[in-house]
């Protein structure tokens, strides 16, 4: 059975969105607003899809379409005829998305008038955009409904049904026994959204049928570690510092202990140079999916420097796509980060995608879709994250 879902976007809506249209390549994605999407057709319940999902941060199941009054006077009238039947305290919370311009709901008006017919409200007070994650995880039963008023005017409202375990996302990230500042900078949901934008629809599957995800910069294993928790397949890692390569092991070793999943991992690895490594240093078969944050380059580099950096980069770059031609399969997924620069004080932007496309089409890299940039605020090096699909020419 299918159904409508909404869901919150992360940080990077633009990246969510190729993520849910990956692993749900069936559904339909309409967009209420910049960060907030209905999806449907979906065959997943939403405590799976949050689980399985980097970019989503809240699954809402729709209660009403189409609302007739966008008065905040009668949403109140509406919230209180909900919850007249109560036969236990109601714990209430509200959000309010795209009605800035308008009157909040007035709680209190709400609590006074069920505690006169006989019903105890709690309320939960929050931001207009909603309770935050940790909130709803640790305090049981919370009634979170949200008043959804699109781009065009029009009113959804929407209850959250599960939230995004960041509790989860903090022991895996922070208890593994190897961690590198200097190799260790991917946050695991960007490394779990780039495995899902390779996997696809095979995260749903329930056997091992052999295939192998490889990571030639593994860095601390961010990124095998985030496949292994979300999918049934092989893993492959080199990287050119052995400590690298040993403490990718020692982290999934632990991941394998920890008793929080039941997949089996399996991991081969290796010591070497991207533009180097030889497929029997890795994997009996070939490379099903490439998913990798190479070298970006200095994170803070002088204007002066770009240049340079970004000379070094390309040849970096580009013998290393040209040794996976030997590695991977016709048809295999890659997901790779590349580094862009805006130079504003040159009024020019560095990015090595654009540098490179032509070359590699050239290999038998086809671009699957349009790439998205994911930055924190103030950052200099900015990840341009883009998928491939590999047909050997």
């Amino acid at each position: 059975m299918s159904s409508s879902l909404i869901f919150l976007l992360g940080n990077t809506p633009e990246l969510s969105v190729a993520e849910i249209a990956a692993v749900l390549p069936s559904s339909q994605i309409n967009f209420l607003l910049p960060d907030v999407v209905c999806v449907t057709n979906i065959a997943h319940s939403a405590d799976v899809l949050i689980d399985k999902l980097g970019g989503i941060i809240k699954v809402l199941e729709i209660v009403e379409t189409d609302v007739a009054s966008k008065k905040s006077e009668e949403l109140e009238e509406w919230l209180i005829n909900r919850h007249l039947a109560a036969t236990e305290r109601v714990k209430l919370a509200v959000a309010e998305l795209g009605r800035d311009h308008l009157p909040s709901i007035d709680t209190s008006k709400i609590k006074n008038t069920l505690a006169q017919k006989g019903v105890m409200m709690r309320y939960y007070a929050g931001s207009r955009l909603g309770l935050s994650a940790s909130v709803l995880l640790h305090k049981n039963n919370i009634d979170e409904y949200y008043f959804i008023q699109d781009t065009q005017g029009n009113l959804t409202i929407a209850r959250t049904l599960t939230v995004q375990d960041i509790d989860s996302w903090t022991f895996f990230d922070r208890s593994k026994p190897y961690s590198d500042r200097k190799k260790g900078m991917l946050p695991p949901k960007l490394a779990r959204i780039m495995v899902n934008l390779a996997l696809q629809e095979r995260i749903w599957r329930e056997y091992n049928d052999d295939a192998v995800l490889y990571d030639p910069f593994c860095g601390s294993g961010t990124i095998l570690m985030e496949a292994a928790r979300t999918a049934e397949t092989k893993l492959a890692a080199s990287d050119l510092d052995v400590r690298a390569v040993l403490g990718t092991k020692e982290n999934i070793d632990w991941l394998r202990a920890v008793k929080y999943f039941m997949l089996p991992v399996s991991l081969s690895s290796a010591v070497g140079d991207a533009s180097n490594i030889r497929l029997n240093q890795l994997s009996e078969n070939k490379i099903d999916f490439l998913v990798t944050e190479p070298f970006l380059g200095k994170q803070t580099p002088h204007h002066a420097q770009l240049p340079n950096i970004f000379r070094g980069l390309e040849k970096m770059y580009l013998g290393a796509f040209k040794n996976w031609t030997t590695l991977l399969k016709t048809g295999a997924h890659l997901v790779v980060v590349f580094p862009l620069v805006e130079d504003n004080q040159n009024h020019k932007v560095y990015s090595l995608l654009s540098t490179l496309l032509d070359k590699l089409t050239s290999l038998g890299y086809n671009m699957s879709s349009q790439p998205v940039i994911y930055a924190r605020p103030q950052a200099v090096i900015k990840r341009q994250i883009a998928s491939f699909i590999f047909r050997k020419s």
